[in-house]
């Protein structure tokens, strides 16, 4: 899927009316904007979540890297299904407890799912970006719209850590923890936004301050 990139702007602060500082005018010395991002869900997927629904679903066995600095390798032979979905959503955890990762073309064994800076993936506060659009290391809010109800969905004025890759252009993947459904995008706990406005800053501190002030939400987490 092709997507376009947006362009960052990084303008100072701007003026309102007489002279008077407007401080919720985007974007400022800190805080950034990027729009027309879309918004989706990845979790971890769980084998057994595809062993209850089918307990007879093909396996397959597959090499997985288990030592990264001898590149040591042994055989995993798990559900196929199981398998394929991993490649899509980076990680998953076998019947046994083992968590295996997908990257550079390869499954690899690992303590947990983690991000690109080696971190645990933390349930909707880690959140995988292109880093030539929001960099790695950034807070990251999405603005909720402008007009409508005053009650926001859960991605709205919640502050996440942009600390994962794997997506291109104007997108923000949040990670919402274990799979528990086979089709995870028809539950409450995944969700998908298009064309929305999203906010960052290398001070969570700052991101914070400006949500309290010029973003209609009760809190920020």
């Amino acid at each position: 899927m092709s997507v376009a990139l947006v362009m960052v702007s990084l303008v100072p602060l701007g003026v309102l009316g007489r002279g008077r500082l407007d401080p919720c005018r985007l974007p400022t010395r800190l805080i950034h904007v990027v729009d027309g991002v879309t918004v989706t869900s990845y979790w971890t997927v769980q084998e057994s979540v595809y062993a209850a629904a089918d307990p007879d679903a093909p396996e397959i066995a597959v090499p997985v890297i288990v030592d990264e600095d001898t590149g040591e390798i042994a055989h995993y032979t798990c559900i196929e299904a199981f398998l394929n979905e991993i490649k899509i959503e980076g990680w998953g955890e076998t019947i046994e407890g083992e968590f295996l990762g997908w990257w550079d073309g390869a499954y690899h064994l690992g303590p947990a799912p983690l991000d690109a800076l080696g971190n645990e993936l933390v349930p909707y506060h880690t959140v995988a970006v292109d880093p030539a659009v929001i960099p790695l290391g950034a807070w990251v809010a999405i603005l909720p719209p402008i007009r409508g109800s005053i009650w926001f969905s859960k991605p709205y004025c919640r502050i996440f850590h942009a600390t994962d890759t794997g997506v291109e252009g104007p997108w923000v993947d949040v990670y919402v923890g274990d799979q528990y459904a086979l089709d995870m995008n028809d539950t409450q706990d995944a969700y998908y936004l298009k064309n929305v406005r999203v906010i960052w800053s290398f001070s969570y501190h700052a991101l914070r301050a400006y949500l309290e002030r010029c973003v209609p939400c009760h809190r920020t987490p």
